[in-house]
């Protein structure tokens, strides 16, 4: 069964002028076809005598339009775009179409449309840009609204709309204590990575190391160099091998990960 019918009025005794007017209810994704068909009599001493000849008329009654965003949720860098394909089981008379509005804190995230944001056509892919402004992982909601137009391209049949919500991480960003520092020959460095970033996922930090002249100093590395957490100090041992002073310097690049620990975004 995919048409739910609801009778409005005894439809055995209705008179020449009479408009039909049954609510219809298409229980599918397809547009499908309902004969109405009405047969003449006459009414005599309350017997229905004399049947004429039935005329038909015949309906398409669309079904109410759907969309599935895919992804329904997803994470992306600062500054990428998003990659939502607007997908729909729906089958009518006409093709469906699309349209959305985007919800985000403009004080917070910059937001650049890609291309078109109405009449969109099913298989399309959302690639709109977002900046996140703020140092904190920010929610856009792109809402899309399915919807059927008439031969005239006027918007006939509004459906339900569907949600993808997108996190946008912050630029990972540190401040590195001291910014520069002098050392004894075999001392160890105490440089504190200190960051205001609060993304979907911890930051993390990796660093290298970059001498003015490496066949004059040797650099013992006491501890990891990758995966470092905020608040965490890089205590190396440094030995100079000539009769100088030796600059060394420490490179910290921010990052996130992924669910699997991947890197994500480099700041």
């Amino acid at each position: 069964v995919h048409i739910g019918y609801a009778e409005l009025a005894d439809t055995s005794m209705i008179s020449s002028g009479y408009v039909i007017a049954d609510t219809l209810i298409n229980l599918s994704d397809t547009a499908q076809q309902v004969f109405i068909i009405v047969t003449p009599y006459v009414q005599g001493g309350g017997i229905s005598r004399c049947p004429g000849l039935p005329d038909t008329a015949i309906v398409w009654l669309e079904p109410t339009s759907k969309v599935v965003l895919v992804p329904q949720s997803d994470t992306i860098c600062d500054n990428e775009p998003v990659d939502i394909t607007v997908t729909s089981p729906t089958g009518s008379t006409l093709p469906v179409l699309f349209s959305y509005n985007v919800i985000y804190d403009a004080d917070s995230i910059g937001y650049t449309l890609a291309g078109a944001d109405t009449n969109l056509p099913k298989g399309y892919v959302i690639q709109d840009v977002l900046d996140n402004l703020s140092d904190t992982a920010q929610l856009v909601q792109f809402i899309v609204t399915p919807y059927t137009i008439d031969q005239f391209g006027n918007i006939r049949c509004t459906g339900i709309n569907d949600t993808s919500d997108i996190w946008v991480e912050p630029t990972p960003q540190l401040v590195l204590v001291p910014q520069y520092d002098t050392l004894c020959n075999n001392e160890f460095t105490n440089i504190e990575i200190i960051s205001v970033t609060k993304p979907t996922h911890p930051v993390r930090f990796m660093y290298t190391t970059l001498a003015d002249y490496p066949d004059s100093v040797i650099v013992t590395y006491l501890g990891d160099t990758t995966g470092l957490v905020n608040g965490e100090f890089i205590i190396d041992q440094i030995e100079n091998l000539s009769d100088t002073s030796q600059r060394i310097r420490y490179i910290v690049t921010p990052y996130t990960v992924d669910d699997f620990g991947n890197i994500r975004c480099s700041g």
